[in-house]
């Protein structure tokens, strides 16, 4: 036994021993994305190339997407770019920083996988500048050779301390290459040694001068006369009060609404002392430097910029200097629009707006720009109702003119002016304005049995052009408005003593078209179809039985449409109205058992719309009548 344990032990442990051995495991090897993408690795591993995609490390920007495709980025850009480049972006506070770094656009210079270009550029460096910046500036005759050779030679394409993103200060990088001590740089500045404020006479980029002079240059400077305003020195010295200088040519102007800083004598803060790209000499475009002192909100956010302004040619309406009035006017504001507005188009004509004809432009117009279009100072409608107050209550109808609600009043009427009473834009007659608008009515308008004053085309005789407190904009009530014409019917109804109901509540249009439908007297629809619309109950009986001929027909055989002096519109006593038709002879006291009913008693038994067969007999019946023994009630008498 003990044997028995002893090895049982052993085998144990032996056991163990083998079942304690860890195994080798299986490692699962991941899939590369270029075991996926091969196609990738040539296209984007050509030119100058990313340096993640050249060392295949694809998840450093991307997320891996297993089976669901798409382009995940770990973060958007531009925070994507600056995990890398981050370093090279810290710039000091108050640097000029690159519109598109500002923006966070990489993308907008930059391929994010690889590129023809170096930097990884989407064109070679100088186009791709030129995707921006007006390529006018650099394409004239004569060109900077470092223009030539690169737009980085002289500035950072993302951030630099200096303005326009200079890499040095605007006088040391134009000293880096032209010493102002050689002999050539002497003889052109008329052997004066100049080494600082470059750019004042020379363009950095091209000009149709061969030594890169500004297209505007100061007339002493042109005659090599630098000496008049610095002095006869072999370096010309720093001018301190240079503005009054200025006055020893140009005589000082006195005269009411000058420039203020005319007024200040501050020359130098609009105009350039040697050269300009802009005429006259001012040192920026109009626009930028009108704004440097006028604040105006930009242009991009309003809804309307007067060309002008939108161009930046401030001077086509004010004079630098000064002019009339304190806007610095070219002329009076009666005059000054019509410059480029012709007086003819605008104010002149027979039907002429009041302030379009006395020259109060601004009444209406801002003068630069406007939030609303055509650079209205509101939008149309509050600028109309201004002058125009008795309209206002218009705009609190029932009904409204569409254009009139939106406030578009130009759509009917011209606002400077026009050759028709109310200024209106085509003619009334023959409803030519309103079916500019109203184009499918025309159809109605044709057809023969149409309203005439729809058919003339005055619309007007109806409707109101604005607005109205009953509905589709009726000058009036419907009953009174129709008939103020139709006053035969309205004698008719006013002899009456049951009115249909539609008239009574004075709603015309319950059974007709107000322009034009086909049908006899305008009627929405034939006959008895149009009864029946409202009188349904009427033909109940007619699907399974007989109608009676004229309710068929045409119910006015027995009433009238409007009133009547009797009970149901009838046109007659009922006495009168079924003998019309249905005369009493033998044939006709035979069929009622010899006797002669009387001559109001012919509804006591029939139905006068339609019945359960041709007798037209209501179909609950007195038994004695159903049984045909009228005798048991009415004595036996007949005719």
């Amino acid at each position: 036994m003990t044997n028995k344990i002893i090895v049982f032990l052993c085998v144990l442990s032996c056991w163990l021993l083998v079942a304690c051995v860890p195994k080798q495991s299986q490692q699962v090897v991941r899939k590369g994305c270029l075991d996926c993408h091969a196609e990738m690795s040539d296209r984007y591993k050509q030119g100058f190339v990313h340096k993640p995609v050249a060392q295949n490390d694809c998840q450093l920007c991307h997320l891996p997407h297993g089976i669901v495709g798409g382009s995940f980025l770990r973060k958007q850009e531009p925070d994507l770019c600056l995990t890398c480049h981050g370093q090279a972006f810290q710039s000091d506070a108050g640097a000029v920083i690159h519109a598109p770094v500002v923006e966070g656009r990489c993308q907008s210079c930059h391929q994010v996988h690889n590129s023809e270009n170096e930097n990884l550029l989407h064109k070679p460096a100088n186009d791709s500048c030129l995707s921006c910046h007006d390529a006018e500036m650099f394409s004239l005759q004569v060109k900077h050779p470092p223009l030539v050779t690169g737009c980085v030679t002289c500035h950072d394409p993302h951030f630099s301390n200096e303005k326009w993103l200079l890499r040095k200060k605007s006088d040391d990088l134009c000293l880096s290459c032209h010493s102002g001590e050689q002999a050539p740089s002497l003889a052109s500045h008329n052997n004066k040694l100049i080494q600082t404020n470059c750019v004042s006479c020379h363009t950095p980029h091209s000009s149709a001068d061969p030594g890169l002079l500004r297209e505007n240059m100061h007339l002493p400077l042109t005659k090599g006369e630098c000496q008049s305003c610095h002095g006869d020195t072999a370096q010309p010295a720093a001018i301190p009060e240079k503005d009054l200088l200025c006055q020893q040519c140009h005589e000082p102007q006195e005269r009411e609404g000058l420039h203020e800083p005319v007024q200040q004598g501050k020359c130098s803060s609009c105009h350039s002392s040697h050269g300009s790209d802009n005429a006259p000499l001012l040192t920026a475009q109009p626009t930028e430097l009108c704004l440097q002192c006028h604040d105006l909100p930009e242009k991009s956010g309003m809804g309307s910029n007067h060309q002008p302004f939108d161009q930046g040619d401030c001077l086509s309406c004010h004079l630098g200097h000064g002019g009339k009035g304190a806007d610095s006017l070219k002329g009076g504001k009666e005059t000054l629009c019509l410059t480029c507005h012709l007086p003819e188009d605008y104010g002149a004509g027979e039907f002429s707006h009041a302030p379009a004809g006395q020259g109060q432009c601004l009444t209406c117009h801002a003068p630069h720009q406007a939030e609303n279009r055509q650079l209205l100072r509101q939008h149309e409608e509050e600028l109309c109702l201004q002058c125009h107050e008795e309209m206002s209550s218009q705009l609190s109808g029932f009904s409204i003119h569409l254009p009139f609600a939106s406030g578009q009043c130009s759509r009917c009427h011209s606002p400077h002016q026009g050759e028709r009473a109310n200024r209106l834009l085509t003619d009334v007659n023959q409803g030519q304005l309103c079916l500019t608008c109203h184009e499918p009515l025309q159809q109605e308008q044709q057809q023969t049995l149409a309203h005439q004053p729809f058919v003339q085309g005055d619309c007007l005789v109806c409707h109101g052009p604005h607005g109205s407190k009953y509905p589709f904009v009726l000058r009036d009530r419907q009953a009174t408005l129709c008939l103020s014409c139709h006053t035969e019917t309205a004698t008719k109804m006013a002899e009456s003593v049951v009115s249909h109901e539609p008239v009574a509540q004075g709603n015309c249009a319950a059974c007709h078209g107000g322009h034009g439908t086909g049908l006899a007297n305008l009627l929405l629809q034939e006959q008895p179809r149009l009864c029946l619309s409202c009188h349904q109950d009427i033909a109940e009986s007619w699907q399974d039985g007989v109608p009676h001929a004229p309710a068929a027909e045409n119910c006015q055989t027995c009433h009238q449409a409007h009133g009547s002096q009797e009970e149901k519109l009838l046109v007659m006593p009922v006495s009168s109205l079924c003998q019309s038709c249905h005369g009493v002879d033998d044939t006709f006291i035979l069929a009622h058992k010899g006797i002669k009913p009387g001559a109001d008693s012919c509804l006591s038994c029939h139905d006068p719309h339609g019945g359960h067969d041709t007798s037209l007999l209501h179909p609950v019946q007195h038994s004695p009548f159903t049984e045909g023994s009228c005798t048991v009630c009415h004595g036996g008498e007949t005719s």
